[in-house]
């Protein structure tokens, strides 16, 4: 059985048709570059399901924000003959006292559970080393091949690297491995030397592979599936980046990159990724063109989160477009989760519109019904949804819905809160700080700044940093757009 291991990179491989039709394959997510021999990953989730119960594990590990990490017996189950490992971004992770196991626990996400399942994460577990950095990261995954050989010591191993970033892909590349922006200066050396001292080991190179793409479909659509927002606020103007996410290929690239998977594996000649240089990238301009409107909305009602996701930021990047046209048309069938509620978010803060306070409560309704009949929306992404609900209310009404905000609350001390606080004072708004304030009127809001789940009952819940942000972007100048 040919065995995957890493994240999103693997799971796209996995998805392939022609790995799929080529025979049995098993797919294991990682959180770490790490496998140990402790329990497997069914009695993992029988004991999260005593504390959690059954619907609530099943949909926290399908948001991700609750994560386990397969052991050894895991692998042993599935009898491997081959493996491919791909260059996954880490996720910070507990590990258990016993040494035995790993759990991925998202920061702040255990104060909403109930009070058994944070005893026992208490009683059972600290934090990992979490070390980051690029000697870290490859220290890990040295360790990782090495388990590997020492365990299934007949079954090769093929690493797929990760694509570098380059000014053809956009002047801003966005990698979930933190590590990356540095660490891709030193990958190549770096695992050729694994390849030496891991036997059976080769490597995959995702630049080489896509340099050969181009060269024989140079009219092909772009590899990549979205992009992202991100802000940098900083004293005196909100910084707006449209990154290019070139972690997250299009599926057709992975099925060329399953293929040649197939041909490593099999000793047959690559008919790509020959092992030519790429082209010289740097001083390019970007080579691929923004999604049209057709193509947004196709990722509106594709079912999939990062096409839905990547067509939500470029409403967010593109104040030229029509929401009424594209999200007011499409809204019905967005899915509700982690990745299209951070997008959504970034719309929200920059795009404030009554059109977008109709669409989200249109999509509270939906989704509050989906909840009460079983659905897999998780609580804490409904109190999120109905936060940027009451956002756009209070923006989207100028200075009458910024006097709504009657009262506020904070998890800790924070600048971002004390600047946003002084700028409502100036415009005469200044909400009582005492949680035994909150008002019950229908009308009047709540600003809370932290964990949106921490904050008192009461009032309509406006997450405070998103209004800030979105009160600079509103100023003349308050903000920069870079993509």
């Amino acid at each position: 059985m040919l065995c995957l291991l890493g994240n999103c990179q693997a799971e796209a491989l996995a998805a392939t048709s022609c790995l799929r039709s080529a025979g049995p394959l098993k797919f294991f997510y990682l959180h770490r570059a790490e496998i140990l021999d402790g329990p497997g990953l069914p009695e993992q989730k029988a004991e999260l399901r005593n504390y959690l119960g059954e619907r609530e594990t099943a949909a926290l590990l399908l948001s991700g924000r609750l994560g386990l990490q397969p052991s050894l017996a895991d692998l042993r189950a599935c009898a491997p003959t081959a493996f491919v490992v791909t260059l996954f971004h880490e996720s910070p992770v507990l590990l258990a006292r016993s040494g035995d196991r790993l759990l991925k626990l998202d920061n702040g996400l255990a104060a909403s559970l109930p009070p058994q399942f944070q005893d026992w994460v208490r009683a059972g577990f600290d934090p990992a080393d979490n070390d980051a950095g690029t000697a870290a990261y490859f220290a890990r995954l040295l360790g990782l091949l090495r388990v590997l050989r020492r365990n299934f010591p007949e079954a090769p191993i093929l690493l797929v690297k990760r694509l570098s970033p380059a000014p053809a892909f956009g002047r801003h590349c966005y990698s979930y491995l933190s590590c990356w922006h540095e660490a891709w200066k030193v990958a190549g050396p770096l695992l050729g030397r694994f390849t030496a001292e891991v036997p059976g080991t080769s490597v995959l190179d995702l630049d080489l592979l896509l340099a050969d793409l181009r060269r024989v479909r140079p009219q092909a659509a772009p590899p990549f599936v979205r992009r992202m927002v991100e802000f940098f606020p900083a004293r005196d103007q909100l910084r707006i980046i449209g990154w290019q996410d070139i972690e997250h290929l299009r599926q057709e690239v992975w099925e060329d990159v399953a293929e040649v998977v197939l041909q490593r594996l099999s000793g047959q000649a690559a008919t790509l990724h020959t092992g030519a240089q790429p082209p010289e990238w740097d001083g390019m301009s970007p080579a691929f063109p923004l999604p049209s409107e057709e193509e947004i909305c196709a990722g509106l009602i594709s079912g999939d989160n990062m096409l839905a996701s990547g067509a939500l930021a470029e409403l967010a990047l593109r104040p030229q477009l029509d929401l009424a046209a594209t999200l007011g048309r499409h809204y019905a069938t967005l899915a509700v989760n982690i990745s299209t509620l951070t997008e959504l978010k970034h719309l929200v803060i920059l795009r404030p519109t009554p059109e977008l306070l109709a669409i989200l409560e249109d999509l509270l309704v939906l989704h509050d019904r989906s909840a009460t009949a079983g659905g897999g929306v998780l609580d804490t992404d409904m109190t999120l949804l109905r936060a940027l609900r009451n956002l756009v209310a209070v923006m989207a009404d100028g200075p009458q819905g910024l006097g709504r905000i009657r009262s506020c609350s904070l998890d800790g001390p924070t600048e971002v809160a004390e600047e946003c606080l002084r700028w409502l004072a100036a415009q005469g708004v200044t909400p009582a700080r005492s949680v035994q304030d909150v008002p019950a009127a229908e009308d009047a809001y709540h600003l809370h700044f932290g964990n949106l789940d921490l904050a008192p009952a009461g009032g309509r819940l406006v997450d405070g940093a998103h209004l800030w942000n979105s009160i600079r972007n509103a100023l003349p100048g308050g903000s920069t757009l870079e993509f």
